[in-house]
């Protein structure tokens, strides 16, 4: 059984984070104490428990949209556990949804892509949207999932953030 429930400050607080989440761009995973209202607060914030054994329910992920800009912008965020086993296609399937219905013009999510640099020290003539095809040719579990919930590859961020991590922009126009 999945179980899909509106997102709270424990679910938040107590997901174990799988291995590739608990650091993000450089920095620890999950919400900050400071973004924490703004995550509460969305629309689309939820949590998805799958059933124990022992009739109890484990948390194995919180996702959503959260609004950047009010009404115009938004980013699509998901804290994954490990184990998403059986429950892994309904819970896409629900993140598909509540990118769709975040009823913002524009969704966009930064995730981890191939770390290119070796291939583009060889190749500086390509433009971006080159860059982006050959990120596209090797995807990082991230980016599989960014594209099965409704977002496009958008731009290739080499270097970015504190760790200097490539990183793909993807988006969804309403």
């Amino acid at each position: 059984m999945t179980e899909f429930t509106r997102l709270t400050e424990k679910d938040l607080r107590s997901i174990e984070l799988q291995e590739s989440q608990k650091t993000v761009l450089g920095m620890p995973g999950g919400v900050s104490d400071e973004a924490l209202p703004h995550y509460l607060a969305a629309p689309q914030a939820w949590a998805c428990r799958v059933a124990t054994r022992d009739g109890g329910a484990r948390l194995i992920a919180c996702f959503g949209v959260v609004e950047q800009i009010a009404g115009r912008q938004g980013v699509a965020w998901a804290l994954l556990a490990k184990g998403l086993g059986h429950a892994h296609v309904a819970l896409t399937r629900r993140a598909r949804a509540a990118v769709a219905d975040s009823g913002l013009p524009r969704v966009e999510a930064l995730v981890r892509a191939p770390d290119i640099e070796a291939l583009l020290a060889d190749r500086p003539w390509l433009d971006a949207g080159q860059r982006v095809s050959l990120a596209l040719a090797t995807p990082t579990p991230e980016m599989r999932w960014a594209e099965t919930v409704g977002l496009t590859p958008a731009h290739l961020l080499r270097r970015f953030g504190p760790s200097g991590e490539t990183v793909m922009l993807y988006e969804r126009f309403a």
